[in-house]
């Protein structure tokens, strides 16, 4: 039989024009990063701070028996990559050059960074182990900003940039008060609770104006709640437990997530809805969680071992040869 080659000729060439269309259309598509910091440690008990980037393991410092050694958290500003973390001392590591920035006379805690344009925010308390005081601080681009008025203890946990106003949230003490959570905006703290309760605000998030604060809400009776509060206004995410904290908020359109934990198990709540990201037959936690499109990341830790969810399913964060890992802080990028 006779064959067609002029049909088999045409066949191939659309064959081909998918192939390229399809490849470009490959290539047109957003490349997603997702960056997590913590520790690893070795079967000799050495410790490293460490990034993962796309769940591949980069060290940050060197293995030593400093167990004092913390990954803080992580963030990414165009193509820069920001890390704040903990050894002899506070560092930041940007695309890994390092920076000292501990100052024991009036910096000597950190527990969060931001970077809005060239500034970089970086929030935390000095302790005074005179006093056993600690004050709320801000430090922007080297220059301490003091969020304490000095006479009480106060923390600063978390801080988020929002246009020209930058927010922060954390606790403060005050005369005949219990520590309570507290949202300073450009310097000027409002409480989030009143005297009668005991909380601390973890996270704060800001979307068109609306200020979100995870956290805890501790009632005189011992009620202990993972709370988020919406432009102050208050609302309890679990009933009373033992042990539970909101750590993390994110908000993405009209959703608002929440990373914590509720006894042994590691929770992500969605707009009040929870669920559960292990099974509690290990002490577990959620601490960090960020959204990009539909996909929703979070870091924490179930036992002694880091943990990466990506829309509940945990990949883990151990190397070979590792002995243990913990996860802080999660960032994604999509460009």
């Amino acid at each position: 039989m006779k064959k067609n080659y002029f049909s088999q000729i045409l066949f191939l060439f659309v064959l081909l024009a998918l192939l390229v269309q399809c490849k470009d259309d490959d290539s047109n598509q957003d490349q997603t990063n997702v960056y997590v910091v913590g520790t690893e440690s070795d079967v000799n008990h050495n410790l490293v701070v460490k990034m993962w980037k796309n769940e591949v393991g980069t060290n940050i410092t060197n293995y030593t028996l400093d167990w004092s050694k913390e990954a803080i958290s992580v963030f990414v500003s165009g193509s820069d990559v920001y890390i704040l973390y903990v050894e002899n001392g506070i560092k930041l590591w940007k695309n890994g050059v390092i920076t000292e920035l501990y100052d024991a006379e009036n910096f000597n805690v950190a527990t969060s960074i931001y970077v809005s344009g060239s500034d970089v925010y970086i929030t935390g308390y000095k302790m005074d182990l005179n006093n056993s005081l600690s004050y709320a601080r801000l430090w922007k681009n080297g220059v301490l900003i003091n969020l304490s008025d000095g006479m009480y203890s106060s923390q600063a946990n978390s801080v988020f940039v929002s246009g020209s106003d930058v927010y922060v949230a954390g606790n403060a003490w005050e005369i005949g008060s219990l520590p309570t959570a507290k949202i300073w905006k450009n310097g000027i703290g409002t409480k989030l609770t009143g005297d009668e309760d005991m909380s601390n605000a973890m996270s704060v998030f800001v979307k068109d104006n609306d200020v979100y604060v995870a956290g805890i809400d501790i009632k005189r009776l011992g009620e202990n709640y993972p709370t988020i509060w919406k432009n102050g206004v208050a609302s309890h995410l679990t009933t009373n437990a033992a042990m539970a904290i909101a750590n993390s908020v994110f908000v993405s359109d009209s959703d608002v997530y929440v990373a914590g934990h509720y006894g042994n198990f590691a929770k992500v709540w969605k707009n009040g809805i929870v669920t559960d990201l292990s099974d509690g037959t290990k002490l577990a936690d959620a601490r960090s969680v960020f959204v990009s499109g539909s996909d929703v990341y979070v870091a924490g830790n179930i036992f002694k071992q880091g943990i990466l969810w990506k829309n509940g399913v945990a990949s883990n964060l151990l190397d070979e040869g590792a002995a243990g890992s913990n996860a802080n802080s999660v960032f994604v990028t999509s460009n």
